[in-house]
């Protein structure tokens, strides 16, 4: 006897959402907006080691066209540190999630796609790019494995 289908949709066939929340039976925890806005905080305050604790080693960075795999602590910091210095050369003070879409999660992994918006300290301009992150679980929380950035602003 098959299940019924509008109990049990096809999988990667459910309309993605804005945010999931943790259910009180699952007990996991889901990728939802606070996460990323913890990480743009982290950002905003131009703090390296904490941008870089939100990544699991190895992991993965593809920006534009280019792929960095890297293997090490020290590795996730620099290539923190040098997108932080870019941060500064073009003043970035705001770094915000405008929407989170979580495109598949399983116990193992998650795969959200995070509008941002950066902005200037000293102007009103801003810049808006995608990223897709693949996240794995870490105790009650998320870190990021890979990051594909899209349409990046510099």
């Amino acid at each position: 006897m098959e299940p019924d289908a509008a109990e049990h949709p096809p999988r990667g066939l459910e309309a993605p959402t804005a945010e999931r929340t943790p259910t009180a039976t699952s007990g996991e925890a889901r990728p939802t907006l606070a996460f990323f806005r913890r990480y743009g905080r982290a950002f905003e305050a131009h703090d390296a080691a904490a941008v870089a604790a939100f990544y699991v080693v190895p992991c993965l960075f593809v920006r534009d066209g280019e792929t960095e795999a890297i293997a090490t602590a020290d590795g996730v910091a620099a290539s923190v540190r040098a997108l932080l210095d870019l941060h500064r050369a073009w003043d970035v003070a705001r770094a915000r999630p405008v929407e989170v879409v979580v495109l598949e999660e399983t116990a193992g992994h998650a795969i959200a796609r995070v509008q941002w918006r950066l902005g200037r300290a000293r102007s009103r301009m801003t810049w808006e790019f995608a990223t897709t992150y693949t996240l794995v679980p870490s105790g009650d929380d998320w870190l990021i494995a890979t990051a594909v950035t899209h349409d990046a602003p510099f």
